[in-house]
């Protein structure tokens, strides 16, 4: 029983330490919109609009975290 609470304690501290280390740098870049993932199912009218909407939208993450649009 005692072998069986230390093989999990350590499978979190595994799970754990991989989760944080996804968090310890932030993504930093400029985003900027090219196509839609799924437009397959869309008619022609809605991809229009879209386009329309989006066009020019651009997005510039910083290494603080924040977004700058």
């Amino acid at each position: 029983m005692k072998r069986i609470r230390i093989i999990l304690g350590l499978i979190m501290l595994v799970a754990t330490l991989s989760a944080n280390a996804q968090t310890s740098e932030l993504i930093k870049a400029k985003w900027v919109y090219e196509d839609f993932a799924d437009k397959e199912g869309m008619d022609s009218l809605s991809l229009g609009m879209m386009g329309k909407m989006f066009a020019g939208m651009s997005f510039y993450f910083r290494a603080d975290g924040v977004c700058v649009s």
